[in-house]
């Protein structure tokens, strides 16, 4: 058999660690160290005194505020002296100042404002009302009163404001504001509030457009009649006369109305009775006038000789 050559094996050398001259080793820390708890349970207990302090001041302020409210409320440096009240031109401040039942010395704080402003509400020539405090001895009472625009008779006469609202029942203390506005009944307030209502709103609405037509200083209107076919019907004038108007148009009417008042002012004639319901002939219009006199107008004839009243 032939030799077998085997390669020499090397020698490993031993590995060197270098150190540098001014680096130290130190040991490796463990995360879970004594220190680093500690750190962490200062920085819990930190926040804990902060969050426990911060309690203590709201808590502090809270019953501070709490006893100063108390002792305000019994103050006498808080007694209402002052009422301002503005918005009355009826009412008199004497009279509020009973029926609201602070007449007498009263801590402002102890005064219950939106009670106070109901209650006013609740008199009948009240509107509406505001109350509120102004510091440290003054209520200002702020109210709107009601306006009489007209009289409704049922049974007996109520009063109605500018909006329709019927508010008081009339007594001899009260102005007698016109027109007065019939032709409705108690029971039919009973069946149907909001018809009537509608009625006697349509009714303040046509005395707005009878002023508007300048009829009311010549004829001053003194009663609406609401008919049952839903027309309107008037007495009115100085020397009162009736006007049987019927439904409308009422601008046309009430303009054909004011020129016919014009016309019989210059001839020296004194209605009676005037008839704008010819539904056959819509611009007809029939007077009946005082002792005795009538006549037939057409309104679409402008011709003074053609209008001229004839008495029969």
């Amino acid at each position: 058999m032939g030799a077998v050559f085997r390669r020499p094996k090397k020698k490993r050398e031993p590995r060197k660690v270098v150190l540098e001259p001014n680096r130290k080793l130190e040991p490796r820390r463990a995360s879970g160290s004594s220190g680093e708890k500690r750190r962490r349970l200062r920085s819990i207990a930190s926040g804990a005194g902060r969050v426990l302090l911060a309690a203590l001041l709201a808590a502090s302020v809270i019953l501070l505020t709490v006893a100063a409210y108390r002792h305000a409320r019994t103050s006498e440096y808080f007694s209402v002296t002052d009422l301002d009240i503005r918005g009355n031109r009826k009412l008199d401040t004497a009279e509020l100042m009973t029926f609201i039942g602070l007449d007498a010395p009263t801590n402002i704080f102890r005064v219950d404002v939106t009670q106070l402003a109901q209650r006013l509400r609740s008199h009948h020539w009240i509107a509406d009302a505001t109350v509120r405090r102004s510091l440290p001895r003054r209520l200002i009472i702020e109210i709107a009163e009601r306006e009489a625009a007209a009289l409704v008779m049922f049974d007996v006469p109520y009063l109605v404001d500018t909006r329709g609202d019927i508010f008081k029942r009339w007594t001899i203390e009260d102005p007698a504001p016109t027109p007065v506005i019939t032709g409705m009944s108690r029971q039919q307030m009973g069946e149907d509030a909001s018809g009537v209502g509608r009625r006697i709103q349509d009714a303040l609405d046509f005395a707005g457009r009878y002023r508007a037509a300048g009829i009311e200083k010549s004829a001053p209107l003194h009663e609406i009649h609401c008919d049952a076919d839903g027309g309107f019907s008037l007495t009115a004038g100085g020397d009162p006369f009736y006007v049987e108007l019927g439904g409308g148009p009422y601008r046309v009417k009430l303009e054909r109305l004011g020129k016919l008042l014009g016309r019989m002012k210059r001839e020296g004639r004194r209605p009676l009775y005037i008839y704008f319901d010819n539904d056959i002939r819509p611009s007809r219009v029939t007077v009946k006038l005082k002792h005795g006199g009538s006549a037939r107008m057409n309104s679409r004839r402008e011709s003074p000789d053609e209008k001229r009243v004839s008495k029969i």
